[in-house]
């Protein structure tokens, strides 16, 4: 009862103001009182003006929140990652598709859950900038050790991607502010790759995006 009152006075407000002074005042005429009819009628006006200056304030609030927001959101990085086509020694195309810059990108490696032959490390670029993109080739994913190398290397990462394999980024932004972006690779996409999340870290612990986790590589489900 108390909160649909509530909810009633804080969107009918300008109804009840107008019904309590428009009430008040009768009675004081009707009790020949016009001194207190006109104190109830100016309290009532003074009531009026401050629940508009408040609403108003909380409307400017909201507006500033939502340009700031967007402000953020426009000039923040976003990273994309595709597959490169072509014969050349070119895997990956890493793109910022955002309007800040992207520096200090540092990759996790890449690893195979069950292929634990296989790990490749993908060099930290220090910037990436807006609407640019970097090439990562055979060449850097040479890993000493690794049981394929050289050639095969693109081979095997394109016959791995309906498995399904991550590829995991963290970096900031010009004003120090982090994130961490993970890709999953997905032959139903365009690109071959899809971003299961992107976003701000929160506090070094998680990323303030997409809430789905980053689960061990695995097969992807059947096509509808």
């Amino acid at each position: 009862m108390r909160v649909r009152l509530r909810h009633q006075w804080e969107h009918q407000y300008r109804k009840w103001l107008f019904g309590i002074g428009l009430i008040g005042s009768i009675l004081s005429f009707e009790l020949d009182n016009f001194g207190d009819a006109a104190l109830f009628a100016t309290a009532v006006i003074v009531f009026w003006y401050a629940r508009e200056t408040l609403d108003l304030k909380q409307i400017t609030n909201k507006q500033l929140f939502e340009t700031r927001r967007q402000l953020f959101f426009q000039a923040r990085p976003y990273l994309h990652l595709q597959w490169h086509e072509g014969k050349n020694k070119g895997v990956y195309n890493i793109i910022n598709e955002g309007e800040g810059m992207a520096l200090d990108v540092v990759f996790e490696p890449i690893t195979f859950e069950d292929d634990t032959r296989i790990a490749y490390q993908i060099k930290s670029r220090p910037l990436i900038a807006r609407s640019k993109s970097t090439l990562i080739t055979t060449d850097e994913l040479a890993t000493p050790g690794a049981a394929v190398k050289d050639a095969g290397i693109k081979d095997y990462l394109r016959d791995r991607i309906p498995r399904g394999y991550y590829i995991t980024a963290a970096y900031r932004d010009a004003d120090g502010r982090r994130y961490r972006v993970v890709f999953r690779s997905d032959p139903t996409y365009h690109d071959q790759f899809r971003i299961v999340e992107q976003g701000r870290l929160n506090n070094g612990n998680g990323s303030q995006g997409s809430s789905t986790p980053h689960k061990p590589a695995g097969p992807l489900p059947p096509k509808s």
